[in-house]
Formats: structure tokens, C-alpha cells, sequence
């Protein structure tokens, strides 16, 4: 009697589990069918196509646009001008360093802004990118399209915003500065292995907390619907993960010399055109899974 006893709970517990796996991959795999199916309805790869070219297209304008209104804000704080030269020595392997060069010199000697035409003439072109963008998104989570001029006049307070999340994002290299200018710091940076690793680490913060910050603006407010902080936010977070992955391996890959005997001297644009487009298709990805767990959870009974 005492082993019969015995193997009763060990057959529950055994009972439960193979539940709970069947459970699971029930549940697995009614989430990869639901992607797929969503991923072809909403033409993730032509929608990435699109905001890829677009990105490629408002770069340039997106940046002047960044430092405009940091120089109108605040360009004259070390803290925002030193950011601001780190996150550019960050873009030196996607735009060119002529480019990056005037920009540099325009910091350092404390450049005025543009004025309001150029201003407004360089929101107008960015504009075109978020549209893009706001677009993707609302066809993913099956929101209503704003109204033309509407639509139009959000793209510019988007485009702003993106520039006021730059200044956020040098918030936050204040605290990795002070940490690295720390005794501790200074002697963990001076070790021969940690050391290295820690070259451009302000750069590379700030880089990472300007993409979060973009992302959770996009998440959150480019589709024309109500999408949670508490789904915003770690979509955000995964994204800038697998888009920072994404970049390492894109700079890993473009060392092999393989690349040069397919693309030969294009190489270097090849390179950047497969990158940009890759990371498009991980910034809808990662709002297509953010949909389904949206849709999933406004299903759910309330109780």
C-alpha cells in the first residue's frame, strides 16, 4: 500500500507536466501560424523595403534636423555637444566622414542653428520617413489611418521628438561618464583586458539609449491606436537589443574579405543597404509580435 501511495503523486506530477508541455507547444505554435500569417497579410519585407529606402533617403536631413534643434536647445551645454560628438563618431561607418567632419567642426565652434525656412524645409523632409513609418505600423496593429494634414503635422512633432530623445538619451551617459571617471573605474579601465572594451563606451551608451527612446516613441505613439507602456516598453527594449546585434554583425562581416570578391569596390554600399534593410525588418518584426500579444490580451475575458 505504502508504494502504491507512493507513485500516485509521482504520476500527477508527471501527469501535470506532459500538460503543460502540450499546453505549451499548442500555444507555441499558435503564435508562429498567427506571425506567418500576419508577417505575409501586412507585407512585412515590402514594408521594410520601404521604410529602408526612406531612412537612406532623410539621413542626412534627419541628422542636421537633430542638431538643429540641440543647438537651439542646448548645444552651447559640454555635456549635449559632447554627447552629441560621440553618437557621430557611432555613425562614422554608415555616413561619410566629409559629412561627419562639418558637423564635428560645426559643434566644436558652436554653430547657430538654421533658420525657420531651412527649419521647416527639413522637417518636411523627414516627415516623409515617419509617414513611412507610422503607416507600417498601423496597417500591423489594424489601426484607423489619420486625415492627410493631420497625419502630416504629426509626422513633424515626430520628427521633433526624435531630436528631444537625443537630448534624453545624453542624460544618460552623465551617469556611465561618471562611473568611468570614478577611481574604480579609472582602474578597471586601466586593466589590459577590460580596458579596450571600454573605448567609445559613452558612445555606445548613448547610441543604445537614443535607439530605445525612438523606438518606444514609435511603438507607443506612430499606430493611430492606444498600445500599452507595459507592451511599448519591452518591445522597445528587445528591438534595440537584436538591432544592436544586428549592427555588430554587420560590422563583423563587412571585415571578410569574402564580401570583396561578390561586391568588389560597392562593397561598402551593399553592406550598408543590407544592414539598413535588415534592421527595418526587425523594427516590424518585433511590432508584429507586439500586435498579436495585443490583440491576445484585448480578447482576454476581464475579470
Amino acid at each position: 500500500m505504502s508504494t502504491n501511495r507512493g507513485t500516485l503523486p509521482k504520476a500527477s506530477r508527471w501527469s501535470d507536466l506532459r500538460s503543460w508541455l502540450r499546453s505549451f507547444s499548442t500555444g507555441f505554435s499558435w503564435f508562429f501560424k498567427t506571425l506567418y500569417h500576419s508577417w505575409d497579410k501586412h507585407g512585412i519585407y515590402f514594408s521594410a523595403a520601404a521604410v529602408a529606402f526612406n531612412i537612406l533617403v532623410t539621413a542626412i536631413p534627419l541628422a542636421v534636423l537633430i542638431f538643429a534643434v540641440s543647438s537651439s536647445v542646448a548645444m552651447g551645454d559640454s555635456t549635449l555637444r559632447e554627447g552629441f560628438l560621440n553618437w557621430l563618431s557611432e555613425l562614422k561607418p554608415f555616413v561619410a566622414d566629409s559629412v561627419i567632419l562639418d558637423f564635428q567642426g560645426a559643434v566644436q565652434h558652436q554653430s547657430t542653428a538654421v533658420g525657420f525656412i531651412g527649419f521647416f524645409t527639413l522637417l518636411w523632409m523627414v516627415s516623409r520617413l515617419f509617414g513611412t513609418i507610422r503607416t507600417a505600423l498601423d496597417r500591423i496593429f489594424s489601426a484607423p489611418g489619420r486625415h492627410m494634414v493631420l497625419g502630416k503635422l504629426f509626422d513633424f512633432v515626430l520628427a521633433i521628438l526624435v531630436a528631444l530623445c537625443f537630448m534624453l538619451a545624453v542624460l544618460s551617459t552623465v551617469g556611465a561618464r561618471v562611473a568611468v571617471e570614478s577611481g574604480a573605474g579609472r582602474v578597471i579601465s586601466g586593466t589590459p583586458l577590460v580596458g579596450p572594451a571600454l573605448t567609445g563606451f559613452l558612445g555606445r551608451v548613448l547610441s543604445f539609449t537614443f535607439a530605445f527612446l525612438v523606438f518606444f516613441l514609435l511603438y507607443w505613439a506612430g499606430p493611430n491606436r492606444r498600445i500599452p507602456l507595459k507592451l511599448a516598453v519591452p518591445t522597445a527594449f528587445f528591438c534595440t537589443l537584436f538591432t544592436t546585434a544586428g549592427t555588430s554583425l554587420y560590422m563583423w562581416s563587412i571585415s571578410r574579405p569574402s564580401w570583396g570578391f561578390v561586391y568588389g569596390s560597392f562593397i561598402g554600399v551593399m553592406a550598408t543597404l543590407l544592414w539598413v534593410y535588415w534592421l527595418c525588418v526587425i523594427f516590424l518584426a518585433a511590432a508584429e509580435v507586439a500586435s498579436i500579444i495585443n490583440r491576445t490580451n484585448e480578447a482576454r475575458p476581464r475579470t
